[in-house]
Protein backbone atom coordinates (compact mmCIF):
# COMPACT_ATOMS: atom_id res chain seq x y z
CA UNK A 1 0.00 0.00 0.00
CA UNK A 2 1.33 3.23 -1.00
CA UNK A 3 2.08 6.15 1.05
CA UNK A 4 -0.07 9.64 1.59
CA UNK A 5 0.71 11.33 -1.66
CA UNK A 6 2.60 14.91 -0.05
CA UNK A 7 1.09 18.06 -1.62
CA UNK A 8 4.90 19.87 -1.35
CA UNK A 9 5.99 21.11 -5.07
CA UNK A 10 9.68 20.43 -6.36
CA UNK A 11 9.79 16.79 -5.77
CA UNK A 12 8.95 13.26 -6.94
CA UNK A 13 5.40 12.08 -7.02
CA UNK A 14 5.85 9.09 -4.27
CA UNK A 15 2.73 7.53 -5.76
CA UNK A 16 3.60 7.05 -9.38
CA UNK A 17 5.98 3.92 -9.94
CA UNK A 18 8.89 3.66 -7.66
CA UNK A 19 9.26 6.74 -6.03
CA UNK A 20 8.15 8.56 -8.86
CA UNK A 21 10.30 6.99 -11.24
CA UNK A 22 8.85 4.25 -13.64
CA UNK A 23 11.43 2.07 -16.17
CA UNK A 24 9.44 0.67 -19.37
CA UNK A 25 10.59 -2.03 -21.42
CA UNK A 26 9.83 -4.33 -24.06
CA UNK A 27 10.57 -7.68 -24.38
CA UNK A 28 11.46 -7.65 -28.56
CA UNK A 29 14.07 -4.92 -28.11
CA UNK A 30 15.10 -1.40 -27.29
CA UNK A 31 12.65 0.90 -27.41
CA UNK A 32 13.45 5.02 -27.83
CA UNK A 33 10.10 6.71 -27.91
CA UNK A 34 8.21 9.89 -27.37
CA UNK A 35 5.34 11.03 -24.76
CA UNK A 36 2.14 12.34 -25.28
CA UNK A 37 -0.95 12.48 -23.21
CA UNK A 38 -5.00 11.80 -24.05
CA UNK A 39 -7.36 13.82 -22.08
CA UNK A 40 -7.61 10.98 -19.63
CA UNK A 41 -4.26 11.63 -18.84
CA UNK A 42 -3.57 8.43 -20.51
CA UNK A 43 0.28 8.26 -21.53
CA UNK A 44 1.21 7.50 -24.82
CA UNK A 45 4.87 6.51 -25.69
CA UNK A 46 5.99 6.28 -29.58
CA UNK A 47 9.03 5.09 -31.14
CA UNK A 48 10.68 2.29 -32.95
CA UNK A 49 12.14 -1.01 -31.37
CA UNK A 50 15.46 -2.16 -31.91
CA UNK A 51 14.60 -5.20 -33.94
CA UNK A 52 11.76 -4.04 -35.70
CA UNK A 53 13.21 -0.58 -37.35
CA UNK A 54 10.64 -0.34 -40.34
CA UNK A 55 7.80 -0.17 -37.73
CA UNK A 56 6.26 2.60 -35.64
CA UNK A 57 5.43 1.34 -32.51
CA UNK A 58 2.76 2.78 -29.79
CA UNK A 59 2.26 1.54 -25.87
CA UNK A 60 -0.29 2.72 -24.56
CA UNK A 61 -0.23 3.11 -20.42
CA UNK A 62 -2.73 4.36 -18.13
CA UNK A 63 -2.91 8.03 -15.93
CA UNK A 64 -0.33 5.90 -13.26
CA UNK A 65 1.75 4.03 -15.61
CA UNK A 66 0.40 0.76 -15.67
CA UNK A 67 -0.26 -1.15 -19.46
CA UNK A 68 -3.70 -0.60 -20.70
CA UNK A 69 -3.65 -4.09 -22.17
CA UNK A 70 -6.85 -3.32 -24.07
CA UNK A 71 -5.26 -1.18 -26.64
CA UNK A 72 -3.71 -3.27 -29.36
CA UNK A 73 -2.14 -6.57 -28.51
CA UNK A 74 -1.73 -6.27 -24.83
CA UNK A 75 -1.32 -2.98 -24.60
CA UNK A 76 1.36 -2.23 -27.81
CA UNK A 77 0.46 -1.95 -31.99
CA UNK A 78 3.58 -1.91 -34.69
CA UNK A 79 2.61 -0.66 -37.88
CA UNK A 80 4.54 -1.14 -40.86
CA UNK A 81 3.10 0.94 -43.28
CA UNK A 82 5.86 1.86 -45.97
CA UNK A 83 8.04 -0.68 -47.67
CA UNK A 84 11.65 -0.24 -47.94
CA UNK A 85 11.77 2.24 -45.66
CA UNK A 86 13.27 2.35 -41.69
CA UNK A 87 11.92 5.02 -39.45
CA UNK A 88 13.34 7.27 -36.32
CA UNK A 89 12.80 9.98 -34.80
CA UNK A 90 9.16 9.85 -33.57
CA UNK A 91 6.57 12.28 -32.56
CA UNK A 92 3.03 12.67 -32.25
CA UNK A 93 -0.04 13.86 -31.00
CA UNK A 94 -3.48 13.06 -29.45
CA UNK A 95 -6.44 14.35 -31.69
CA UNK A 96 -9.70 15.93 -30.03
CA UNK A 97 -11.05 13.03 -31.30
CA UNK A 98 -8.60 10.53 -29.67
CA UNK A 99 -7.25 9.34 -32.21
CA UNK A 100 -3.82 9.40 -32.33
CA UNK A 101 -1.40 10.81 -34.93
CA UNK A 102 2.38 10.18 -35.61
CA UNK A 103 4.95 11.69 -37.73
CA UNK A 104 8.49 9.89 -38.08
CA UNK A 105 11.46 9.99 -40.46
CA UNK A 106 11.84 7.75 -43.12
CA UNK A 107 15.14 6.71 -44.39
CA UNK A 108 15.82 4.44 -47.37
CA UNK A 109 16.69 0.92 -46.42
CA UNK A 110 20.11 -0.56 -47.59
CA UNK A 111 20.00 -0.86 -51.35
CA UNK A 112 16.73 1.07 -51.84
CA UNK A 113 17.72 4.03 -54.38
CA UNK A 114 14.93 6.52 -52.96
CA UNK A 115 15.39 9.88 -50.97
CA UNK A 116 14.21 9.95 -47.33
CA UNK A 117 11.39 11.56 -46.34
CA UNK A 118 8.50 12.78 -43.07
CA UNK A 119 5.79 9.86 -42.43
CA UNK A 120 2.75 10.92 -41.01
CA UNK A 121 0.71 7.79 -39.42
CA UNK A 122 -2.85 8.48 -37.81
CA UNK A 123 -4.33 5.38 -35.93
CA UNK A 124 -7.74 4.71 -34.13
CA UNK A 125 -8.27 5.49 -30.47
CA UNK A 126 -7.57 1.37 -29.95
CA UNK A 127 -4.36 1.28 -31.82
CA UNK A 128 -5.48 0.26 -35.27
CA UNK A 129 -4.83 2.20 -38.62
CA UNK A 130 -7.49 4.65 -39.53
CA UNK A 131 -7.66 2.99 -43.01
CA UNK A 132 -9.99 6.60 -44.28
CA UNK A 133 -6.62 8.98 -43.45
CA UNK A 134 -4.02 9.53 -46.80
CA UNK A 135 -3.00 6.36 -48.63
CA UNK A 136 -5.04 3.80 -45.93
CA UNK A 137 -3.82 5.35 -42.63
CA UNK A 138 -0.50 6.90 -43.25
CA UNK A 139 0.90 9.66 -45.89
CA UNK A 140 4.15 10.13 -47.18
CA UNK A 141 6.10 13.41 -48.36
CA UNK A 142 9.58 12.69 -50.22
CA UNK A 143 10.53 15.66 -51.19
CA UNK A 144 14.57 16.76 -52.41
CA UNK A 145 16.31 15.69 -49.03
CA UNK A 146 19.36 13.56 -49.41
CA UNK A 147 18.88 12.44 -45.71
CA UNK A 148 16.70 12.80 -43.01
CA UNK A 149 17.96 14.97 -40.06
CA UNK A 150 15.56 16.33 -37.63
CA UNK A 151 11.44 15.91 -36.93
CA UNK A 152 10.12 19.18 -35.94
CA UNK A 153 6.49 17.64 -34.37
CA UNK A 154 3.38 17.65 -35.10
CA UNK A 155 0.15 19.35 -34.24
CA UNK A 156 -3.54 20.26 -35.55
CA UNK A 157 -4.71 23.25 -36.27
CA UNK A 158 -8.80 24.75 -34.85
CA UNK A 159 -10.26 23.47 -38.55
CA UNK A 160 -8.62 19.99 -38.15
CA UNK A 161 -6.00 20.75 -40.43
CA UNK A 162 -2.58 18.80 -39.50
CA UNK A 163 0.67 20.61 -39.96
CA UNK A 164 4.25 18.79 -39.64
CA UNK A 165 7.49 20.30 -39.58
CA UNK A 166 11.18 19.40 -40.46
CA UNK A 167 14.20 19.41 -42.02
CA UNK A 168 16.61 17.71 -44.25
CA UNK A 169 20.07 17.63 -45.85
CA UNK A 170 20.12 19.04 -49.46
CA UNK A 171 21.21 22.00 -51.40
CA UNK A 172 24.23 24.32 -49.45
CA UNK A 173 21.95 25.15 -46.32
CA UNK A 174 19.78 21.69 -45.75
CA UNK A 175 15.71 22.00 -46.80
CA UNK A 176 13.66 22.81 -43.74
CA UNK A 177 10.00 22.07 -44.34
CA UNK A 178 6.21 22.42 -43.05
CA UNK A 179 3.63 20.44 -44.50
CA UNK A 180 -0.23 20.59 -44.59
CA UNK A 181 -2.61 17.80 -44.37
CA UNK A 182 -6.18 18.28 -44.87
CA UNK A 183 -8.03 16.28 -42.09
CA UNK A 184 -8.67 13.37 -44.81
CA UNK A 185 -5.25 12.79 -45.26
CA UNK A 186 -4.46 14.91 -48.28
CA UNK A 187 -2.43 17.42 -49.06
CA UNK A 188 -3.60 21.10 -48.98
CA UNK A 189 -3.39 22.23 -52.01
CA UNK A 190 -4.19 25.57 -50.68
CA UNK A 191 -1.51 25.75 -48.36
CA UNK A 192 2.57 26.70 -49.78
CA UNK A 193 2.93 24.79 -52.80
CA UNK A 194 0.63 21.72 -53.19
CA UNK A 195 0.60 21.56 -49.11
CA UNK A 196 4.59 22.00 -48.67
CA UNK A 197 6.09 25.20 -47.61
CA UNK A 198 10.33 25.04 -48.15
CA UNK A 199 12.36 27.42 -45.80
CA UNK A 200 15.35 29.00 -47.37
CA UNK A 201 15.80 32.14 -45.43
CA UNK A 202 19.53 31.00 -44.66
CA UNK A 203 20.87 27.51 -42.64
CA UNK A 204 18.13 27.12 -40.66
CA UNK A 205 17.08 24.05 -38.45
CA UNK A 206 13.41 23.10 -37.30
CA UNK A 207 12.78 21.94 -33.86
CA UNK A 208 9.37 22.86 -32.71
CA UNK A 209 5.95 23.62 -34.05
CA UNK A 210 2.94 24.78 -32.25
CA UNK A 211 -0.35 26.65 -33.70
CA UNK A 212 -1.89 29.86 -32.64
CA UNK A 213 -4.74 30.55 -31.35
CA UNK A 214 -5.52 32.08 -35.15
CA UNK A 215 -4.59 29.13 -36.40
CA UNK A 216 -1.20 30.97 -37.37
CA UNK A 217 1.76 28.24 -37.26
CA UNK A 218 4.68 29.49 -35.42
CA UNK A 219 8.13 27.03 -36.09
CA UNK A 220 11.05 27.06 -33.32
CA UNK A 221 14.61 26.12 -33.88
CA UNK A 222 17.85 28.89 -35.42
CA UNK A 223 18.56 30.53 -38.23
CA UNK A 224 22.37 31.24 -39.10
CA UNK A 225 23.58 30.17 -35.67
CA UNK A 226 21.20 32.00 -33.41
CA UNK A 227 17.78 31.18 -31.87
CA UNK A 228 14.90 31.97 -34.14
CA UNK A 229 10.41 31.61 -34.24
CA UNK A 230 9.34 31.64 -37.71
CA UNK A 231 5.21 32.65 -39.04
CA UNK A 232 3.41 31.59 -41.01
CA UNK A 233 0.22 32.55 -42.71
CA UNK A 234 -2.85 29.68 -42.56
CA UNK A 235 -1.72 29.83 -46.19
CA UNK A 236 2.27 28.98 -45.61
CA UNK A 237 2.85 32.79 -46.05
CA UNK A 238 5.20 33.93 -43.86
CA UNK A 239 3.47 36.26 -41.62
CA UNK A 240 4.11 39.79 -42.29
CA UNK A 241 2.83 41.10 -38.66
CA UNK A 242 5.31 39.06 -36.97
CA UNK A 243 8.58 40.33 -36.12
CA UNK A 244 10.61 40.82 -39.82
CA UNK A 245 9.19 39.02 -42.39
CA UNK A 246 7.46 36.17 -40.39
CA UNK A 247 10.69 35.76 -39.08
CA UNK A 248 11.75 36.59 -34.80
CA UNK A 249 16.36 35.95 -34.87
CA UNK A 250 17.63 36.64 -31.52
CA UNK A 251 19.68 38.86 -31.56
CA UNK A 252 23.78 38.17 -32.73
CA UNK A 253 25.98 39.15 -30.68
CA UNK A 254 28.78 37.03 -31.71
CA UNK A 255 30.49 33.34 -32.49
CA UNK A 256 28.56 31.80 -29.12
CA UNK A 257 25.48 29.28 -31.20
CA UNK A 258 22.16 29.11 -29.52
CA UNK A 259 19.24 27.71 -30.66
CA UNK A 260 15.33 27.09 -29.55
CA UNK A 261 14.90 23.28 -28.79
CA UNK A 262 10.96 23.73 -28.44
CA UNK A 263 8.15 26.52 -28.20
CA UNK A 264 5.12 26.83 -26.09
CA UNK A 265 1.92 28.83 -26.53
CA UNK A 266 1.16 31.55 -23.10
CA UNK A 267 -2.19 32.75 -23.38
CA UNK A 268 -2.65 35.89 -25.29
CA UNK A 269 -0.51 34.54 -27.86
CA UNK A 270 2.45 35.02 -26.55
CA UNK A 271 5.21 32.24 -27.82
CA UNK A 272 7.89 31.35 -25.78
CA UNK A 273 11.49 29.98 -27.01
CA UNK A 274 13.81 27.43 -24.78
CA UNK A 275 16.82 25.99 -25.93
CA UNK A 276 20.93 26.67 -25.66
CA UNK A 277 23.01 29.19 -25.84
CA UNK A 278 26.58 27.59 -26.12
CA UNK A 279 29.07 29.52 -24.22
CA UNK A 280 32.30 27.74 -25.32
CA UNK A 281 33.32 24.18 -26.25
CA UNK A 282 31.64 21.72 -24.08
CA UNK A 283 30.18 24.66 -21.92
CA UNK A 284 26.38 25.81 -22.40
CA UNK A 285 23.74 27.50 -20.57
CA UNK A 286 19.86 26.78 -20.73
CA UNK A 287 17.80 29.55 -22.12
CA UNK A 288 14.09 30.60 -22.29
CA UNK A 289 12.60 33.68 -24.16
CA UNK A 290 9.14 35.39 -24.45
CA UNK A 291 7.51 37.17 -27.31
CA UNK A 292 4.33 38.92 -28.02
CA UNK A 293 1.54 38.23 -31.05
CA UNK A 294 3.82 40.58 -32.95
CA UNK A 295 7.31 38.82 -32.79
CA UNK A 296 8.59 41.16 -30.49
CA UNK A 297 10.53 40.50 -27.33
CA UNK A 298 7.99 40.57 -24.40
CA UNK A 299 9.40 43.88 -21.71
CA UNK A 300 6.98 42.52 -19.36
CA UNK A 301 9.35 38.58 -19.68
CA UNK A 302 12.90 39.43 -17.81
CA UNK A 303 12.70 42.99 -19.02
CA UNK A 304 12.22 42.10 -22.55
CA UNK A 305 16.08 40.16 -22.79
CA UNK A 306 17.02 36.67 -23.23
CA UNK A 307 16.95 34.97 -20.33
CA UNK A 308 19.33 32.13 -18.60
CA UNK A 309 18.48 29.96 -16.22
CA UNK A 310 20.43 29.29 -13.22
CA UNK A 311 24.05 29.11 -13.46
CA UNK A 312 24.41 24.96 -13.05
CA UNK A 313 21.50 24.11 -15.77
CA UNK A 314 22.85 23.12 -18.77
CA UNK A 315 20.40 23.70 -21.93
CA UNK A 316 16.23 23.44 -21.86
CA UNK A 317 15.36 20.71 -24.00
CA UNK A 318 11.73 20.89 -23.19
CA UNK A 319 9.35 23.71 -21.83
CA UNK A 320 5.16 23.23 -20.79
CA UNK A 321 3.13 25.90 -19.05
CA UNK A 322 1.17 24.91 -16.43
CA UNK A 323 -2.67 25.67 -15.18
CA UNK A 324 -1.75 28.80 -13.43
CA UNK A 325 0.50 29.79 -16.75
CA UNK A 326 4.04 29.37 -15.03
CA UNK A 327 6.62 27.95 -17.23
CA UNK A 328 8.22 24.54 -16.13
CA UNK A 329 11.39 23.62 -18.38
CA UNK A 330 13.40 20.23 -18.69
CA UNK A 331 17.02 20.57 -18.80
CA UNK A 332 20.42 19.02 -18.07
CA UNK A 333 23.03 19.83 -15.19
CA UNK A 334 26.42 21.02 -15.88
CA UNK A 335 28.91 19.07 -14.87
CA UNK A 336 26.53 15.82 -14.00
CA UNK A 337 25.34 14.14 -17.28
CA UNK A 338 23.07 11.50 -14.89
CA UNK A 339 20.73 14.23 -13.36
CA UNK A 340 17.46 15.59 -14.57
CA UNK A 341 16.73 19.37 -13.85
CA UNK A 342 13.40 20.82 -13.42
CA UNK A 343 13.08 24.37 -12.91
CA UNK A 344 9.77 26.60 -12.40
CA UNK A 345 9.48 30.42 -13.65
CA UNK A 346 6.41 32.77 -12.88
CA UNK A 347 4.82 34.31 -15.62
CA UNK A 348 7.32 37.61 -15.51
CA UNK A 349 10.55 35.09 -16.14
CA UNK A 350 11.32 35.48 -12.51
CA UNK A 351 12.36 32.06 -10.53
CA UNK A 352 9.46 30.23 -8.74
CA UNK A 353 10.82 30.39 -5.12
CA UNK A 354 8.46 28.03 -3.51
CA UNK A 355 9.43 25.41 -6.18
CA UNK A 356 11.92 22.63 -5.09
CA UNK A 357 15.39 24.58 -4.00
CA UNK A 358 14.54 28.37 -4.70
CA UNK A 359 12.91 27.42 -7.78
CA UNK A 360 14.79 24.61 -9.82
CA UNK A 361 14.86 20.14 -8.63
CA UNK A 362 17.40 18.25 -9.61
CA UNK A 363 17.60 14.38 -9.15
CA UNK A 364 18.90 11.45 -10.39
CA UNK A 365 18.03 7.92 -11.58
CA UNK A 366 19.02 5.49 -9.03
CA UNK A 367 20.72 2.96 -10.32
CA UNK A 368 17.95 -0.35 -8.89
CA UNK A 369 16.09 1.60 -11.68
CA UNK A 370 18.73 2.66 -14.46
CA UNK A 371 21.98 1.47 -14.98
CA UNK A 372 24.29 4.19 -14.66
CA UNK A 373 24.39 6.28 -17.80
CA UNK A 374 24.21 9.22 -19.28
CA UNK A 375 20.10 10.44 -19.59
CA UNK A 376 18.58 11.86 -22.91
CA UNK A 377 15.41 14.13 -21.84
CA UNK A 378 13.11 14.17 -24.63
CA UNK A 379 9.70 15.34 -22.91
CA UNK A 380 7.80 17.47 -20.32
CA UNK A 381 4.34 16.95 -20.22
CA UNK A 382 1.62 18.59 -18.22
CA UNK A 383 -0.40 15.55 -16.81
CA UNK A 384 -2.69 17.02 -14.49
CA UNK A 385 -3.05 19.73 -12.03
CA UNK A 386 0.19 19.84 -9.71
CA UNK A 387 1.99 16.75 -11.98
CA UNK A 388 3.78 16.82 -15.09
CA UNK A 389 6.34 14.14 -16.63
CA UNK A 390 9.22 13.48 -17.58
CA UNK A 391 10.00 11.34 -20.40
CA UNK A 392 12.97 10.09 -21.16
CA UNK A 393 15.82 7.35 -21.94
CA UNK A 394 19.88 6.51 -20.89
CA UNK A 395 22.53 5.91 -23.08
CA UNK A 396 23.93 2.98 -21.04
CA UNK A 397 26.41 0.46 -21.33
CA UNK A 398 26.09 -1.89 -23.92
CA UNK A 399 25.22 -4.82 -22.04
CA UNK A 400 22.24 -2.70 -20.63
CA UNK A 401 18.73 -2.49 -22.20
CA UNK A 402 17.41 1.03 -23.78
CA UNK A 403 13.67 1.94 -22.93
CA UNK A 404 11.86 5.12 -22.05
CA UNK A 405 11.77 6.24 -18.24
CA UNK A 406 9.42 8.24 -16.93
CA UNK A 407 9.42 10.33 -13.68
CA UNK A 408 6.84 12.28 -12.57
CA UNK A 409 7.11 15.73 -10.57
CA UNK A 410 4.96 17.54 -8.32
CA UNK A 411 4.93 21.21 -9.37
Amino acid sequence: MKTPASTQSGQLDPQFGHGGLLKVEIPSGDFRARGVLDAAQAIYLLGVVSSEPAALTILKLDAEGRLDTSFGTGGMVMHRVVEGYMVSDVRGTIQPDGRILATCLCTPEPGQATTAGLLVVRCMADGRLDLGFGDGGFKLWRGEWTSAQNNGGVTVQPDGKIVVAGWGGGGATGINIVLCFLPSGGFDAGFGQGGVVRELRGFTNFNDVEIRQDGHILVGGYNVGVAAIFCYRTDGSPDPGFAEDGMLRMPDNGPPTMHFNCIAMQPGAHVVGAGIFVVESLISDGIVVRATPAGQLDPAFNGGELLHLPERMDQCMDIAIDGEGRLITLGRVKSDSKAVAICRLLADGSLDASFGDAGVFIFHIPPAIEPPATVLMQDLLIQSPGKALVISYSAPPIDARIGPLIARILI
